[in-house]
């Protein structure tokens, strides 16, 4: 009885992972391997494209203009910061994830650009594959949240709109390091004198442990100062807690 009580302990121990852990960890891994490549060695990385896609990307890396990247003659090395889901079920999932991409050229220095990306994935016999990706773009049309984030999705809105000669807003939706995060934002934006008005354009569920969550949110930004506007995309990791009944934010970390 022992042994078997044992044996039970060491294969709990080595219980399959969650299967949101599971998405997230795939997703992650292949967007960090869709936008990594090395033109000296293209085939073992377009090799790795295949073997983490499936259904029309996978058809459509298979096609794809060799020539043309060995005449760009870059190396570009992928990894993604930060994953959330926006849906999943036994067979299909949707997630958002925040990317940074370091390319080289053939006669220049590293760049480090960074991103944001959404992604289809499905369940295969192999485990979880990406079926479509493609980049968040400024003012996308649709406006995607996982279900039951209005009430976070609200408060970012609040949070990341200001006028520079008007009072600070959304204080009673801060608690613990959010606040002083918070003050040292709007404290820039009443010096040099901005107007911010922010949009949620995607909000993915990266951790949700009873009255925890972590989201992961991407926002249009519009920011006007001396009458000149511009539009930038922004990336935010948002610890969330229920307090009293209502979500409160404890902790915000751009991306």
């Amino acid at each position: 009885m022992r042994v078997l009580i044992v044996v039970l302990l060491l294969l709990a121990g080595c219980a399959a992972p969650e299967p949101r852990e599971d998405v997230l960890r795939a997703g992650q891994r292949a967007l960090a391997v869709f936008n990594t490549l090395d033109h000296r060695n293209l085939g073992e990385g377009l090799r790795r494209w295949l073997d983490e896609s499936t259904d029309g990307l996978h058809e459509e890396f298979r096609r794809i203009d060799k020539e043309r990247i060995r005449r760009a003659a870059t190396i570009t090395e992928g990894r993604a910061t930060d994953t959330a889901l926006l849906h999943l079920d036994d067979r299909t999932a949707k997630l958002i994830a925040a990317v940074e991409v370091t390319v080289t050229p053939a006669d220049g220095a590293p760049v480090t650009k960074r991103g944001r990306y959404q992604a289809d994935l499905r369940r295969t016999p192999a485990g979880w594959k990406a079926s479509a990706v493609a980049p968040v773009p400024i003012s996308a049309d649709q406006v995607i949240t996982h279900e039951g984030t209005d009430e976070i999705v609200e408060a970012m809105t609040t949070l990341f709109s200001h006028r520079f000669d008007e009072p600070d807003r959304g204080r009673d939706l801060l608690r613990g390091k959010a606040i002083e995060q918070h003050r040292r934002m709007f404290e820039q934006i009443r010096a040099q004198r901005l107007v911010l008005a922010s949009k949620v354009v995607r909000a993915g569920v990266r951790v949700r442990e009873g009255d925890r969550a972590v989201l992961l949110v991407f926002l249009d930004q519009a920011l006007e100062r001396a009458g000149q506007t511009s539009l930038a995309a922004a990336q935010v990791t948002v610890t969330t807690e229920r307090i009293d009944g209502r979500w409160r934010v404890t902790d915000l970390q751009p991306r």
